[in-house]
């Protein structure tokens, strides 16, 4: 999947991966993992959905606009005082 997103014609100006692409990745994938038998459509598609909508909840967390959050580098996960919770 990275070798598709550094080719830039399979990625779209938004950053979105353009229609085609997820087949590309069935190829390389039945080489690597040939007993593992799931199609990229739905399995892989509906988990990079997934992971775009975490990213894009810890991103706005993160971001400036949202103050008290912040990140434990140790522990791997998002901070915050209790009183911002509570809020």
């Amino acid at each position: 999947m990275n070798d598709l997103v550094d080719l830039s014609r399979w990625k779209k100006d938004n950053g979105q991966l353009k229609n085609g692409a997820y087949a590309k990745i069935e190829t390389p994938m039945k080489q690597k993992l040939p007993y593992y038998g799931k199609k990229v459509k739905p399995h892989i598609e509906s988990r990079v959905k997934l992971l775009r909508k975490q990213y894009d909840a810890i991103s706005e967390m993160l971001s400036p606009s949202a103050s008290g959050f912040g990140w434990n580098d140790d522990g791997k996960f998002v901070m915050c005082p209790q009183s911002v919770w509570d809020e």
